[in-house]
């Protein structure tokens, strides 16, 4: 047969290549690849214990507590994690081959949608995705669950004429969705719509193939479940997030910054849930469960709407269109940052933005074929839910491309298809309507780039390098760039924050009080920098404020440990 009959292929070893490349390229110039933070050093640290034989995370770095982060991606590198010192190369290696399934089953479920063309197009658009050939580049969870959205797109597709249906129906579609809200809990709002096909498409035993569907996708949440409510006591799903994500993606701050944010806590995984129950407590007391801390977030997000309704359904709008906005929004991986160390990420040449408006052509124009909007289109409409509902930050629509892929593939089939017809009027009208619906979704207002969060990021890096002059570069070009977003409030307290600690590192005691004054300014009730401020002070000589500082914590939040035992320390060092 030609080589263009071979897509699949063709496209899976493109996409090994470009990630190989650009991963060698990136491990050699970018400094936040090898040095771990955020989510990354979460889940490889996770990964390891994992592999050390605490199957249940009782222990370590879960401590028992209910998922914070999907649990499958920890599990699945946890083979390789118990295996290598350095971890990150034979992820990134893992990773490369896994996009190449991705990008294989995109290819072949475009083909059995709507034919070569759109194999082509789809696989292509896989192999070459910026974000997900960013995101690949990283520790990251975005690769598995795009592998799993693209096996869900495929379990949808028909299946080959005059073969066997395996790897499509109940079983295999209940799989995959299963599988996938494991890595990233979106495919649920998929489920009806699967079960839905299912059901109109089946000749007989209709109820059957539904509860076949049904019951493999709840058994694939059954071990999350039964562990959480075992080792945490606490019968959660999934995890313990959604609840603080809700709140971080609708509030006053995320409206007025364009992005998640919240004041009431910081971004790394286990201080941002330690910084939710805190809260949680200072308001209402006692000693709250992960999931009433979750409830009590998302209470706050519906009172947010309930005060502001008006502003709340323009920003849900607004961030319903933001899934189409060439801005991929930085989060544990910021693209800007790996652009400036890896300019070879240029190869990469299929934004996000483009690729979702020919998709949702593709779906308008196969709107009447109920496989394909039960498929591919379910998935990505259950994308848009929850990127709605949060913030469609760039790891978060990163998975949908696969979905977004086999529609564009079925735009871009139907284009040819009308040229190579004579019917030109039809095909411009296609390309017309990508372009518009790619003109909308770039229309300011944008989402933030968060480039203050990119200096941020690499400031991070830099401390736990242990390189803390160039820490406070990064700190201060990130409230540079926090002022030119919001002049009317130029204080940019997390970077405040971080510069107290720093300063307090470098032994630059004077200049480390000063920002963290100005956080308690700002903050009054923000405990941990007054702890933070407590030990700079006694680093510098002034027990007094050293004491003042951690009485007030003491009396404020007597439920914290954490003021009695600075007390206690400045004693003994006072003796």
């Amino acid at each position: 047969m030609p080589f263009f009959a071979y897509p699949a292929a063709v496209c899976a070893a493109a996409a090994i290549a470009v990630r190989l490349v650009v991963g060698h390229s990136g491990l050699e110039r970018n400094p936040l690849l090898l040095n771990l933070t955020l989510d990354s050093k979460y889940y490889v640290e996770w990964a390891r214990e994992i592999a050390g034989g605490d199957w249940t995370s009782a222990h370590g770095i879960v401590a028992g507590s209910p998922f914070i982060l999907n649990p499958l991606y920890a599990y699945v590198i946890a083979p390789i994690a118990g295996l290598a010192a350095d971890p990150v190369r034979p992820i990134l290696l893992f990773q490369a081959f896994l996009a190449a399934a991705t990008t294989a089953l995109a290819a072949v479920a475009a083909r059995r949608f709507f034919g070569l063309t759109a194999a082509w197009t789809a696989g292509l658009a896989v192999a070459f995705s910026t974000a997900l050939v960013q995101l690949d580049t990283h520790v990251a969870v975005s690769g598995l669950a795009a592998f799993l959205t693209a096996g869900a797109v495929f379990a949808s597709a028909p299946p080959r004429v005059g073969a066997p249906a395996g790897g499509h129906g109940a079983v295999a579609a209940g799989l995959w969705l299963g599988i996938g809200a494991l890595a990233r809990p979106i495919t649920p709002i998929a489920l009806p719509f699967f079960a839905w096909n299912l059901w109109k498409s089946a000749t007989s035993r209709r109820f059957a193939g539904v509860a076949v569907l049904v019951a493999v996708f709840a058994s694939c949440a059954l071990p999350s479940l039964f562990r959480n409510w075992a080792v945490a006591g606490d019968p959660i799903v999934y995890t313990s997030a959604s609840g603080l994500n809700l709140h971080i993606g609708n509030n006053p701050e995320s409206r007025k910054f364009r992005t998640m944010v919240s004041p009431w806590t910081q971004f790394e995984p286990k201080e941002m849930h330690r910084d939710a129950w805190r809260y949680v407590v200072f308001k209402s007391g006692g000693d709250p469960t992960p999931s009433e801390v979750s409830s009590y977030f998302t209470r706050m997000a519906i009172d947010e709407f309930i005060r502001s309704p008006g502003a709340s359904v323009v920003f849900y709008a607004q961030k319903a269109r933001w899934f189409f906005a060439p801005v991929e929004v930085p989060s544990t991986a910021s693209l800007a940052n790996d652009l400036r160390f890896t300019p070879l990420l240029r190869l990469a040449f299929v934004p996000t933005w483009l690729l979702a408006a020919a998709g949702l052509v593709g779906a308008i124009l196969h709107r009447r074929r109920r496989d394909v909007i039960c498929g591919p289109g379910a998935l990505v409409f259950a994308h848009i839910v929850v990127l709605t509902l949060v913030f469609p930050i760039s790891h978060y629509r990163s998975p949908a491309i696969a979905a977004l892929a086999v529609l564009a593939g079925g735009a871009v089939a139907a284009a040819v298809d009308a040229w190579r017809s004579g019917a030109r009027r039809t095909m411009w009208w296609i390309a017309a309507a990508v372009a518009a619906t790619a003109l909308a979704g770039a229309c300011p207002p944008q989402p933030d780039r968060c480039k203050h969060a990119d200096a941020m990021l690499l400031a991070f890096d830099s401390r736990e390098r242990g390189r803390y002059d160039e820490a406070v570069a990064y700190v201060y070009e990130a409230m540079g760039e926090f002022r030119a977003i919001s002049p009317e409030s130029p204080e940019f307290v997390p970077g405040l924050r971080f510069l107290g600690e720093l300063e307090g590192r470098r032994g630059n005691y004077p200049a480390a009080l000063v920002a963290l004054g100005r956080v308690l300014t700002r903050q009054p009730d923000d405990w941990p920098a007054r702890l933070l401020r407590s030990k700079v002070a006694q680093d510098a000589g002034d027990y007094g404020l050293a004491q003042s500082d951690a009485r007030w914590v003491v009396e404020h939040f007597p439920e914290l440990p954490q003021g009695r035992k600075r007390l206690e320390e400045l004693q003994q060092r006072r003796r």
